[in-house]
């Protein structure tokens, strides 16, 4: 999988940042995920699993977002951890 990930991680641009949410995207119960990353007043924002308030708010819009990543944002993505957090970021302000 490390591999595979390499190799995808190559791509630039919303390639290699479908493939961070995707993989990021399989069914988890949010539940049991540390965070969550989702829409908050029309951008990206990490909020702390079962919180109200974001832990933080970047300046990208999910309006300018691809459909899919869009979607998946507008349903919440769980996140397990601190390093798939980080992942997630990176890909999103690359």
């Amino acid at each position: 999988m490390k591999r595979l990930f390499r190799l995808l991680s190559v791509f630039l641009g919303s390639f290699s940042l479908a493939f961070i949410i995707a993989s990021s995207a399989l069914p988890k119960s949010q539940t049991n995920a540390q965070y969550v990353m989702r829409d908050y007043n029309g951008r990206v924002a990490v909020f702390r699993s079962g919180e109200a308030s974001p832990d933080e708010v970047f300046d990208i819009f999910t309006s300018s977002l691809p459909k899919e990543e869009y979607e998946r944002l507008m349903g919440g993505i769980a996140i397990q951890d601190d390093k798939e957090l980080q992942k997630l970021i990176e890909a999103y302000t690359g």
